[in-house]
């Protein structure tokens, strides 16, 4: 269902090769899926999106170096809720981004 003219289906940043880590057409557990931005619809994009807040442009979202991977301080966008404290992850993100932190 992936549009193969397009780089990133869902528009989530990450290219629609690298959510399909087998390049096998499926989504299969352990991957993203290349056609929707937030796989385990916890409010973040599976990459890194671009979110309106009034005027403000913030970049939210669990891949933030764009490799596919979580990394440390990344949360997984196949958990709601990384850390398991019954927080979803873009829960804790605001509320970073409230605090005044700015490694969100």
């Amino acid at each position: 269902g992936t549009n193969p003219n397009i780089r990133d289906t869902d528009s989530d940043g990450l290219i629609d090769g690298m959510e399909d880590k087998n390049r096998n057409g499926n989504r299969d557990q352990g991957e993203t899926d290349p056609l929707e931005r937030d796989s385990d619809r916890d409010g973040l994009c599976d990459g890194l999106c671009r979110i309106q807040r009034g005027r403000e442009i913030t970049l939210a979202g669990e891949d933030r170096n764009l490799n596919g991977q979580v990394d440390e301080g990344e949360t997984d966008p196949l958990k709601e809720d990384t850390d398991g404290d019954g927080i979803l992850d873009e829960q804790e993100f605001y509320q970073c981004i409230l605090t005044g932190n700015d490694d969100c």
